[in-house]
């Protein structure tokens, strides 16, 4: 009977919660395109994150590497949490992720750091036949929260 009861509880409990949205995921705030001379060209783009403390922002500001034809070499991106007052703003946090897409890549190094109101990251990838990606991503806070 215990069982039973334990059983339909947690039938209860799982059925209660929310179904997750089969959405894409959220749209990114900014979008910039850089072509550069080899053909290769980065998709950068920014993400905010909903908090909900007052005065806290935080965001994602990520690189994209692709080939000429299209194919996705890297990812990289720096995340960063911000306080502002209208006045000033200052970095409190900042990380970095990456993926490597594209066979051949590695990652050499990677660090992130806050400096004033930005969050920086900085990454080196190698390629045994296309050279040396060194990339610096920087995400900024105005002082009344909008990132840049």
């Amino acid at each position: 009977m215990k069982r039973l009861i334990c059983f339909a509880l947690a039938a209860a409990l799982l059925l209660s919660t929310g179904v997750p949205a089969l959405a894409d995921g959220p749209a990114p705030i900014s979008t910039e395109v850089e072509y550069l001379d080899n053909g290769y060209y980065i998709v950068t783009e920014i993400y905010a994150v909903q908090t909900r403390a007052q005065q806290l922002t935080s965001g994602t500001k990520v690189q994209s590497l692709y080939s000429a034809d299209g194919e996705l070499a890297i990812t990289f991106e720096v995340s960063g949490t911000f306080k502002y007052n209208g006045t000033t703003c200052i970095a409190t946090l900042a990380s970095y992720d990456y993926e490597i897409h594209a066979a051949g890549w590695y990652l050499v190094s990677a660090s992130a750091w806050c400096e004033d109101n930005k969050a920086i990251a900085n990454g080196e990838f190698k390629h045994p036949l296309l050279g040396t990606v060194d990339t610096t991503v920087t995400l900024s806070c105005s002082p009344t929260g909008m990132l840049s």
